[in-house]
């Protein structure tokens, strides 16, 4: 039994089936849990966004938006009970910013079925994540080439292309900057979109810090 005793973390003890007591350890074995219970969670979105794109209808974008909505409170709440599956605050914080913009945007196809196909335009970007939980497992050189040209292609420059689209599809609903509804749609994907680019510099700057210190 593993105590997760983080100063910022909740007391919570839970099983995890290590014998280890260091925070190293602990903090491992909480990241492994949530990334094995993420892949089953975000297989079937992926599976459903590529069947709403292929086959649209208005069940089929409606059911990927609720599931959708689904995934991401419910991480919210794990991320809340085990802060420590992120390996830093700053990342445990950028992770809940983006799960709560991404809720809001996915709650305009909810309540607006007439924009339903908006989601799995959004969601199309979970392949990324998809790929990253068995390349941390298996290092093998194909997932990490399909991991980081996914990430370029789907993070860095479909998902801002997308603002346009959203921007386009808000303002031909009746909706222009600045009104609520616009902000929930066009605003939380303009934040999701800034987390994609500090996540990069993130990964960036971690990459150049052991060439400096080798200089």
């Amino acid at each position: 039994e593993v105590a997760l005793n983080r100063p910022w973390a909740p007391r919570l003890r839970i099983d995890m089936g290590v014998e280890e007591s260091d925070s190293v350890s602990r903090d491992k074995a909480a990241a492994r849990l949530h990334d094995t219970i993420n892949v089953a969670v975000v297989l079937p979105l992926v599976i459903l966004t590529i069947w709403s794109l292929l086959q649209p209808s208005q069940s089929l974008h409606q059911n990927l938006s609720r599931a959708t909505l689904a995934y991401l409170l419910g991480d919210i709440v794990y991320h809340l009970l085990i802060p420590n599956c992120q390996p830093s605050r700053l990342r445990w914080t950028t992770i809940m910013l983006h799960h709560v913009s991404a809720a809001v945007l996915v709650w305009h196809p909810i309540a607006c079925p007439e924009n339903a196909d908006l989601t799995a335009l959004a969601t199309l970007a979970e392949i990324t994540p998809l790929l990253h939980y068995p390349l941390k497992m298996f290092k093998g050189k194909l997932l990490a080439l399909g991991f980081y040209v996914s990430w370029v292609g789907l993070r860095l420059l479909w998902y801002p292309w997308l603002v346009t689209v959203f921007d386009r599809r808000m303002r031909a609903w009746g909706s222009v900057p600045f009104e609520l509804e616009y902000v929930q749609v066009v605003g939380s994907h303009i934040v999701l979109c800034g987390l994609n680019f500090l996540w990069t510099a993130e990964v960036l700057v971690g990459l150049a810090k052991p060439r400096a210190k080798e200089a």
